[in-house]
């Protein structure tokens, strides 16, 4: 059971304010401002507990954004010394990265799913508990690749100008073959630049979505059948299609462009 705080609520006395901060450890914006003001968050600290609060760092010594992926690995620790205060504290959590940093909601939610002793923003609520879930790989959910489903495969679904996904991943987002189709030159390696790989993998698949609606929810109720979990049986990352297509459900889902009506899995 997780619990929300709406927008115009103001944290306790009683509850750990976590926010964003950056390397440099200056809380001079935002939330970072607010928690040095009310909740003891000491300039020079750049990460961790500080006063009343705890600081999160999305943004580096140069105050550029940090990946998603390096943001996780600070949230991986705030979870296990917030599950070690489980029966002390409680986490009064920020929007962190979703203000200055530049984030969605939909990237830093999830990453908090995991961690219960924490009262989050009500905006978050249908990140912290998704409708559908996903698998790497696996028998127990409803297979999105050529191994099963082909519609929802990188390699067939078509971008609005006639290439696919992967070629537009590994030619273009990589910067393998831009603008063209040979999608193996890139395969398996690293991006010729620094990217968030599956933020722009996913906005690849939030484009298709949104002119393939109806696939898009044909794959939703298909995955009643597996207990609401897509898979992707050659997924090797975290970036990989069953990933992608559950945030783009849960997206359509909180926008309300999905009618399909979820069925109680017994």
């Amino acid at each position: 059971m997780f619990n929300y705080y709406e927008p115009t609520e103001e944290c306790p006395e009683d509850c750990i304010f976590v926010f964003g901060s950056n390397l440099r450890g200056i809380h001079g914006a935002g939330a970072a401002y607010w928690a040095h003001m009310h909740k003891g968050a000491a300039y020079g600290i750049t990460r961790g507990p500080t006063g009343s609060s705890y600081a999160v760092p999305t943004k580096d010594e140069n105050l550029n954004t940090r990946l998603i992926d390096e943001i996780k690995e600070d949230i991986d620790i705030f979870a296990k010394e917030a599950f070690s205060d489980v029966l002390e504290k409680q986490f009064w959590v920020t929007p962190i990265g979703c203000g200055l940093a530049g984030y969605a909601d939909w990237e830093i939610a999830p990453l908090f799913r995991d961690i219960s002793n924490c009262i989050f923003p009500s905006q978050w609520a249908g990140w912290i508990e998704p409708k559908i879930q996903y698998l790497k790989h696996g028998m127990e959910g409803y297979e999105c690749s050529s191994l099963g489903d082909k519609r929802f495969s990188a390699l067939y679904a078509r971008m609005p100008d006639g290439r696919s996904i992967e070629m537009h991943y590994q030619c273009d987002v990589k910067g393998y073959d831009p603008g063209g189709t040979n999608w193996k030159w890139g395969k398996g390696k690293k991006p010729r630049r620094k990217i968030d790989s599956f933020k722009e993998y996913y906005r690849l698949w939030k484009t298709w979505g949104e002119s393939n609606i109806n696939a898009v929810s044909e794959l939703y109720e298909a995955s009643a059948a597996f207990n609401y979990t897509l898979c992707d049986s050659y997924a090797t990352s975290g970036t990989n299609q069953a990933r992608a297509l559950v945030a783009l459900i849960n997206h359509l889902l909180i926008e309300g462009k999905l009618n399909h009506q979820r069925k109680e899995v017994k």
